[in-house]
C-alpha cells in the first residue's frame, strides 16, 4: 500500500504528464497524478437503479484503483480529513456541469458511525465542491433512519436490500435540483435508496457524484 506521506495538497516540484488537467494537477504529487486517470463520462450502467422513481445520472472523478484507491482509503477510515480538497477537486471536475444550479447533498452517516468516525467523508468532499463552485450545502435534509450493515461486505442485492427505508427526507422547504454526494460508488445501491427517498419528498431533479467508480 502506498504511503501516505505520498499524498500532498500542496502544488508538487516537476511537470510529469498525467491524466489530470492542469488546475487539479496542484493537489497531488507528480507520481499520485500521472496514475489517476479520470472518467469524463456519466456512469450510465448506474442510471436505472433508482427503479420505480426514474433515472439519474452518475458521475465519479476517477476508478478506484491505486493511490486513489489508497488515499480514499485513508481518507475514510484512518483519520485523514485533510485530504478532503484534493479528492473534493476529482468530484468537482466529474460534474461541474450540475454543480452550478443544483443544491449539494452530502449522502449522510447515521449519528453512531459519525460519532465512532468523527465526521462525514460525504459532507467533507461536499464542503470541498462547494468551495470550488460557490454552490450551496445542505446537510440536513436527507437522513440516515438506522444504522446498516457495511455495504462493502454485500452483493448487489444485499445493499439494495440492506438500504430500503434507510433515508428520510427532513423539512418542507426542499431545493428543486440535487447533486448527492459520496466518495465511492460501487454498485449504485446508496446513491439509489438515497435519491428515491428524495423524489418522494418532491425533488425534482436529481443527479449524483462520487470521488472514484469501483
Amino acid at each position: 500500500m502506498v504511503s501516505a506521506s505520498r499524498w500532498r495538497s500542496a502544488p508538487a516540484a516537476g511537470g510529469a504528464a498525467s491524466g489530470l488537467a492542469p488546475h487539479l494537477r496542484a493537489h497531488w504529487c507528480a507520481d499520485c497524478a500521472a496514475e489517476i486517470q479520470p472518467l469524463h463520462a456519466p456512469l450510465t450502467s448506474l442510471t436505472a437503479l433508482a427503479a420505480g422513481e426514474g433515472t439519474f445520472p452518475v458521475y465519479a472523478g476517477a476508478r478506484y484503483e491505486g493511490v486513489l484507491g489508497d488515499a480514499l482509503q485513508a481518507f475514510k477510515y484512518r483519520d485523514r480529513p485533510d485530504l478532503a480538497p484534493a479528492l473534493a477537486s476529482l468530484a468537482h471536475a466529474a460534474a461541474a456541469a450540475y454543480v452550478g444550479p443544483a443544491t449539494l447533498v452530502p449522502v449522510p452517516l447515521h449519528r453512531g458511525r459519525l460519532v465512532a468516525r468523527g465526521y462525514n467523508q460525504a459532507g467533507l468532499l461536499a464542503a470541498g465542491i462547494a468551495s470550488l463552485s460557490g454552490a450551496r450545502v445542505a446537510y440536513d435534509v436527507l437522513l440516515r433512519t438506522g444504522q446498516t450493515a457495511p455495504q462493502v461486505t454485500l452483493a448487489r442485492q444485499a445493499r439494495l436490500h440492506n438500504l430500503q427505508g434507510a433515508f428520510v427526507v427532513a423539512g418542507s422547504r426542499l431545493p428543486r435540483s440535487v447533486l448527492l454526494v459520496d466518495d465511492v460508488v460501487t454498485t449504485g445501491a446508496t446513491l439509489a435508496a438515497a435519491a428515491q427517498a428524495l423524489r418522494a419528498a418532491g425533488v425534482v431533479q436529481v443527479a449524483a457524484v462520487a470521488v472514484a467508480a469501483a
